[in-house]
């Protein structure tokens, strides 16, 4: 390439140096409300378990059995929930979340698939979608799973699927998300909950056991949608963060390299000019 052709290059890859730049400063703006919100939640919904295990002792075990989220039956079909992003520019987290969800569909019978995130739904196209979400702010709020929450019970309760399974990348640190594989659907309760704990000991329930326990079913599984869905906008901001520095590097190494080919080229060019100068004042 001459220089002028150099010269183009360069300003084209200054400018997207630019752009990855701000994009980064923006993801790491979000990604740091998204960790608080991640760090907060967790603490909520592990008391909400704790919870569980709490009335489940208390309750009867006849209307325990007789919950309808708690039905276990023969599992001939799956349903995966699979939580992605609505944007790219994000590394492998996207990739690595629908890849655990399939390889974890192999081992199951007749399957079928929610998406949550416009990628996770291009990455499943061509698999039996029963429902696909999208267009889910960056700062979540509670009342954008319900809908989601509200089909998962509709097919278990009415026996389309037998089990469901919820897969996302959970968020481990700025550096590190994996993807995490959990059975949302039937609600499991700890097999070895004492009849009587000291918690439970000292709580009345209004009305009743039972009816705290029916209500709380429904909660729970919203309550681990929402923390599910923190995670991944957790983890979508810091793999675009970290996505974006690397391009940032890479443009900054780039544009050295065509500055020294820069340099090479104009040197190359004095030279010759310095030649043809000698050449002209020898032939005369």
């Amino acid at each position: 390439m001459n220089t002028r052709d150099i010269k183009r290059r360069m300003k084209s890859i200054e400018n997207t140096r630019q752009i990855t730049r701000a994009m980064e400063m923006v993801a790491a703006t979000k990604m740091r409300k998204a960790q608080q919100a991640v760090v907060g939640t967790r603490e909520y919904a592990e008391r909400a378990q704790k919870l569980l295990v709490s009335v489940s002792a208390e309750a009867a075990q006849e209307h325990i059995q007789s919950q309808p989220l708690l039905e276990k039956r023969p599992v001939k079909k799956v349903a995966y929930v699979v939580v992605g992003s609505d944007r790219g520019l994000c590394g492998a987290m996207n990739t690595n979340t629908v890849k655990a969800a399939l390889e974890s569909d192999n081992k199951a019978g007749a399957s079928t698939f929610i998406s949550v995130g416009r990628k996770s739904e291009q990455a499943l196209r061509g698999k039996p979608l029963v429902a696909s979400f999208k267009g889910l702010g960056d700062l979540s709020e509670y009342r954008e799973i319900l809908p989601i929450a509200g089909v998962l019970i509709d097919e278990f309760i009415a026996g389309n699927v037998d089990k469901i399974v919820l897969v996302y990348p959970e968020f481990v640190s700025t550096l590190v998300n994996k993807p995490r594989v959990e059975t949302l659907l039937p609600a499991e309760l700890p097999e070895d909950h004492p009849k009587q704990s000291v918690d439970s000991a000292q709580t009345l329930y209004e009305p009743s056991a039972e009816a705290v326990l029916e209500s709380l079913l429904p909660r729970l599984l919203e309550i681990r949608l929402y923390q599910a869905l923190l995670e991944t906008k957790a983890s979508e901001h810091s793999a675009r963060m970290l996505a974006m520095r690397n391009a940032s590097n890479n443009a900054g190494d780039l544009l050295e390299e065509l500055k020294f080919s820069y340099n090479q080229a104009r040197q190359a060019a004095i030279t010759q000019e310095i030649a043809e100068i000698s050449a002209a004042s020898a032939a005369a």
